[in-house]
């Protein structure tokens, strides 16, 4: 399973971005691609992917423990490893 190169959490406005590689100069995104946790529910986590498809990122638009576990459900399921543990204990600093 692929590491993350960072993780950046943004407390006061309670969001994070879990980073799986660096774009090189002059490279774009090819997408993003919203997930939420049901039909007509807030958006929750949003995937970044490169023109290939890889995944680049993995942002949270919330620090919630069901976003935490949607964003992770989703990373296992890329082959990621998602730092679960370090950004829920961050979290608790938000509630």
């Amino acid at each position: 399973m692929k590491p993350p190169t960072t993780v950046d959490i943004d407390l006061e406005h309670g969001v994070g971005y879990v980073r799986y590689r660096d774009l090189a100069d002059g490279e774009t995104l090819g997408s993003s691609q919203e997930l939420a946790a049901g039909s007509g529910l807030e958006l929750e986590v949003v995937i970044d992917r490169d023109r290939a498809g890889a995944v680049v990122g993995i942002e949270l638009t919330s620090l919630d423990a069901t976003t935490i576990g949607n964003a992770q459900g989703f990373a296992e399921s890329e082959g990621l490893v998602f730092p679960h543990a370090a950004i829920g204990a961050l979290a608790a600093l938000v509630s």
